[in-house]
């Protein structure tokens, strides 16, 4: 064999670079080309979703943390104001969702060990979750409508609010002042200030530096005549040396001090303006996780659709014209808004018609093709996974922060 026959079996480095491993191309048409192995491009997807993920739950920490200092802040109002939500409707939704981020997880195993058809229902069965939860959520919000605590201005507790029937054909401006006027005439007469040294038991009055004008009057508990207590609280009772006497002063006060949240009285304007802004954390928490989970709905049904054969492909185009229909048609039946119904028949009247469309066209004949993911590729549904426990997961927070609240208002 002559020296020229030897090198032309030989590949040049310059021509051909080295041997990285890329001849795995040929076999994974799911191998970007940026990626040596379907190894590496795993590794890095996992890394990317997670730092993904991690920056999400900032967005959701500066939330958080926006709910710790208020609520440190006004304990009563967090107390108060969370008897508006349902605990029921919230234990549901969370065992709705935990059911939801087991099936995930089930999926992404059945997509490791090639069970297409497991994997295609247990996917169907996340979005069923989803979708529940949604419903729920909705149930939740429409009650609040029906309350007027509705978010911003229509809630009651809003100080730009008019949507109560006494004041309605008044401008803002004038059924906010006849509001006042009423509150104001509701409100007792503070106690004059008396000086600590004539009487030491009865404090001064209560000044709030962000409260001006007639809010004065309103923040002032009322007190009792013999001990620095509100009437409210000189009125309950404290279990001493197991004896109930009136909560007064001494021990007895120092236990109801650390019993519970104090006597505040609610129904003056920044008691209400405070409710209102626990309102918009509730409506602005509990309503970007809402789009979270339509945002995770929408990807598992991009992942449904991929490993999805051809036969099972020709029916899930039409479902989510069908889903978005029926959910709008659903929101009508529980507020009787009539604008949902006229959007939502007209979709899913439109989505029937698509998927018979759909079935009558099929292809009858030839071979099925198979689903994207097996044991060898199934990254794209274990990354879509990730990102639905994160939506879990911060519910799983969201839940008893907001809802199950726990104290004692003294009035």
């Amino acid at each position: 064999m002559t020296h020229a026959s030897v090198d032309s079996q030989v590949p040049d480095p310059v021509l051909h670079g080295p041997d990285t491993g890329h001849e795995d191309h040929a076999h994974s048409p799911h191998l970007a080309h940026h990626f040596d192995t379907m190894e590496q491009q795993y590794d890095s997807g996992k890394l990317g979703m997670w730092v993904f993920l991690a920056t999400e739950l900032l967005m959701f920490g500066g939330l958080f943390c926006a709910y710790a200092v208020y609520r440190a802040n006004h304990p009563e109002v967090f107390l108060y104001a969370h008897s508006y939500l349902n605990t029921m409707w919230g234990a549901i939704n969370t065992t709705v969702l935990l059911a939801s981020s087991l099936t995930m997880a089930w999926a992404v195993r059945c997509s490791q060990l090639n069970q297409q058809k497991a994997l295609i229902a247990l996917l169907l069965a996340t979005l069923v979750g989803g979708a529940g939860f949604m419903c729920i959520k909705a149930i939740e919000y429409n009650h609040k409508f029906q309350e007027d605590l509705g978010p911003g201005r229509f809630n009651q507790y809003n100080v730009d609010y008019k949507g109560n029937e006494e004041y309605k054909g008044m401008t803002n401006p004038e059924g906010m002042t006849a509001l006042q006027a009423q509150e104001k005439a509701m409100t007792p007469h503070p106690l004059p200030v008396v000086a600590p040294a004539s009487q030491p038991s009865r404090p001064g009055l209560y000044f709030d530096p962000n409260s001006t004008g007639a809010d004065k009057a309103l923040i002032t508990p009322r007190y009792s005549a013999d001990a620095s207590l509100s009437e409210a609280q000189a009125s309950r009772t404290a279990d001493v040396g197991g004896e109930k006497k009136p909560v007064a002063e001494g021990a007895a006060a120092d236990e109801e001090h650390e019993r519970g949240v104090q006597f505040v009285d609610m129904n003056n304007n920044l008691s209400r303006q405070r409710i209102n802004t626990f309102f918009g954390i509730y409506y602005c928490m509990t309503g970007l996780h809402g789009v979270h989970v339509i945002v995770g709905m929408s990807l598992i049904f991009w992942i449904m659709w991929r490993a999805a054969t051809s036969a099972q492909r020709v029916w899930m185009p039409p479902l989510p014209v069908l889903a978005i229909g029926a959910y709008l048609i659903f929101i009508y039946g529980i507020s009787h808004v009539a604008g949902f119904l006229y959007v939502g028949i007209p979709l899913l009247i439109l989505g029937v018609l698509w998927l018979v469309l759909r079935f009558v066209t099929a292809k009858r004949s030839g071979p099925v093709t198979e689903g994207e993911f097996s044991d060898a590729y199934f990254a794209p549904v274990d990354l879509v996974g990730l990102y639905w426990h994160l939506v879990d997961l911060i519910w799983i927070f969201l839940f008893p922060l907001l809802y199950l609240i726990h104290g004692k208002v003294g009035s």
